[in-house]
């Protein structure tokens, strides 16, 4: 029984969590998404899916801080290919074959990601930088399941996800939600997601109920069943969302399901601003999570 209290008493000394949590931020576009998940602890990485952070004037101080670096995660679909998919595709589904993909060159936004996480995570293995206890930031998952599926289109010479492809599309998403746990060892991990609406309105029954609600549901916008099973694979998931105060906008998020997926381990309430500072401040985790950490961290010797 001794032993039992002195490995108790050791386990006590150990930090309290082993992993950083990995969280969601949903929300349509311009809900502040990207906005707030710069206000994690930084050094920051932003692989920027949706290539739009760099032209962000919002970022900019970070960015000349040396706080943010963001990296551009770029898909390129050639016009040729979008010209020979109007002229092709349609005729082979009508003769009744299968539509060959239109993509002349193979997409490489999906493995190029692969390919920096696997370089960031032998990195923080080796602890070679003092990007420990900083923060991964993926925007946007939307953007990502979309090059996932170009990609799994281009290797089976199809125009189209079969019901085969998108369960081998589920298994992808499920490998690497696991491998960014693996991460999260080291760093946080925020990750953003776009919403969309869901709305039937194809009977005049279905359209009087969409107009009775008093609050609409949503979904996020990622194909198959992903957006399903995803919730379980994160921490923590806040909604965003917008509302006009006069003539100003108002930003929130909120951490209360309402006909859509949110939830927090965190002591706040139903509607936080938009930083994570102050939900740490809030939950007792600031000082663990933003003492001593690094200024400047991606300016280079000359520019500090």
């Amino acid at each position: 029984m001794a032993e039992f209290y002195d490995f108790l008493k050791k386990f006590a000394q150990k930090e309290q969590f082993a992993t950083y949590p990995i969280v969601l931020l949903a929300g349509k576009g311009g809900s502040g998404k990207t906005t707030m998940s710069i206000t994690w602890p930084a050094p920051l990485i932003l692989y920027d899916l949706d290539c739009k952070a760099t032209s962000q004037f919002n970022l900019q101080k970070q960015i000349n801080a040396g706080n943010l670096l963001i990296i551009p995660i770029n898909e390129v679909v050639s016009f040729d290919s979008l010209a020979l998919s109007g002229k092709t595709s349609n005729a082979k589904v009508k003769k009744g074959g299968i539509p060959s993909t239109t993509l002349t060159t193979e997409p490489k936004g999906y493995l190029c990601l692969l390919s920096q996480l696997k370089a960031l995570q032998e990195t923080l293995e080796k602890n070679e930088s003092g990007m420990r206890g900083g923060t991964l930031i993926l925007d946007s998952l939307t953007s990502l399941g979309w090059m996932l599926e170009l990609l799994r289109k281009y290797v089976n010479n199809r125009s189209y996800m079969s019901m085969e492809e998108w369960g081998a599309l589920r298994e992808n998403w499920l490998d690497f939600l696991s491998s960014l746990k693996n991460l999260s060892r080291y760093v946080h991990i925020v990750m953003t997601v776009h919403r969309q609406l869901i709305a039937d309105t194809s009977t005049e029954a279905a359209k009087d109920l969409y107009n009775s609600k008093e609050n609409l549901d949503y979904e996020f916008t990622l194909g198959g069943s992903v957006k399903h099973f995803i919730t379980k694979e994160v921490n923590e998931i806040y909604q965003l969302s917008t509302k006009m105060q006069g003539n100003a906008i108002q930003y929130s998020l909120r951490t209360i399901p309402q006909c859509d997926e949110a939830r927090t381990s965190m002591p706040l309430l139903a509607e936080e601003p938009l930083d994570f500072r102050k939900i740490c401040q809030k939950a007792g985790l600031f000082e663990r999570y933003y003492s001593d950490r690094p200024e400047g961290f991606w300016l280079s010797p000359t520019q500090k």
